[in-house]
């Protein structure tokens, strides 16, 4: 039961973390498509240096980095997400509150 248990988190883990990679991704994608016509503000843009980590992290390279600064933030997007989905569909229902239905 106790191995069953731990296989059960591995799996979830693994899913949420295959999960954060792709929005990561996704995002990352879409931030550059959204801003590739910019008003650059010279050498020090930020939104350029944005695009630039964004690109390497699609690419792979130094991705270990990119992902360990970026992926923080999407890992509790997705917690979050996934709570308010729980506490979404873990609604009171006629047998959690124990209504006896005699129609």
């Amino acid at each position: 039961m106790y191995a069953f248990k731990r296989l059960r988190a591995r799996q979830i883990a693994a899913g949420l973390l295959s999960l954060t990679l792709l929005l990561l991704a996704l995002f990352s994608a879409l931030f550059i498509a959204s801003h590739v016509q910019h008003d650059c503000a010279g050498e020090d843009c930020p939104v350029c240096a944005c695009i630039e980590r964004c690109a390497r992290l699609l690419h792979g390279a130094d991705a270990r980095l990119e992902l360990q600064k970026a992926a923080l933030p999407v890992s509790a997007f997705v917690l979050c997400m996934a709570a308010a989905c729980i506490l979404a569909f873990a609604a009171a229902t006629p047998v959690s509150t124990k209504v006896k239905l005699n129609n």
